[in-house]
């Protein structure tokens, strides 16, 4: 899924449903995706998945402040809302 985050029209709807099973927190999303930022957000997405492979399959969740936890993960306008904290980053 995160090889596909630079095509025309699905960027958008592709991070949220990343985030949405690799976070386990509400997020602030802060509108669609422009060209450049979904080509960055593919090639992040891409290292964090190949970093992170056998946690994702083991369906784990991630929490803000594990280890390779970056904001470069999100748009600069996206916020994620962990419980208990607030917005990240």
């Amino acid at each position: 899924m995160a090889s596909r985050l630079d095509e025309p029209g699905t960027g958008t709807l592709l991070l949220r449903h990343l985030l949405g099973q690799t976070f386990n927190c509400g997020m602030s999303l802060g509108g669609d995706l422009d060209p450049e930022t979904a080509r960055a957000l593919k090639a992040r997405w891409t290292k964090f998945v190949e970093d992170h492979r056998e946690a994702i399959k083991a369906r784990r969740r991630f929490q803000v402040g594990d280890p390779g936890i970056t904001p470069d993960l999100l748009p600069a306008q996206w916020k994620l809302k962990p419980p208990g904290l607030p917005p990240w980053p």
